[in-house]
């Protein structure tokens, strides 16, 4: 009887780690709420053609107006848009102009990050995209 548990305490421990995983084994991948990365648009938005496109399939929070501009102005501070660290427009249009498969990341600042970082005028956020185009100085 010692022999046989003996045995099964040598072969168990190889049996079970060579076993596959079952589907409710799969961990599920969970994507940054604030930064769109280019391995997720290629995995969930491989179809989006606009850098608006992508954030309106994957991140549709972004685009919302949000705060105190939001609540108490009329007029709300829209969220301003920032490519490779350059401000491009006070509202989400530039986000038009930048093809999808030029992005490498997409990152959204809240209202006091934005704030921190540019200076008053914010409150909305700031929406920062990072392409994979790198300037030189004949562009």
């Amino acid at each position: 009887m010692k022999r046989r548990l003996l045995l099964l305490a040598f072969l168990l421990p190889p049996l079970l780690l060579t076993r596959t995983a079952t589907a409710q084994e799969v961990k599920k991948v969970r994507y940054d709420p604030d930064r769109i990365l280019a391995d997720e648009v290629a995995a969930r938005a491989s179809d989006a053609k606009t850098a608006y496109d992508i954030i309106k399939r994957l991140r549709p929070q972004f685009l919302r107006q949000r705060g105190s501009g939001s609540i108490r102005n009329y007029n709300p501070v829209p969220v301003r848009v920032y490519v490779d660290g350059i401000l491009q427009s006070r509202d989400v249009s530039a986000l038009n102009e930048i093809m999808a498969h030029s992005v490498v990341e997409i990152s959204y600042l809240n209202g006091s990050d934005a704030t921190t970082r540019f200076g008053t005028g914010y409150e909305n956020g700031a929406i920062l995209v990072t392409t994979g185009r790198r300037l030189t100085p004949n562009n």
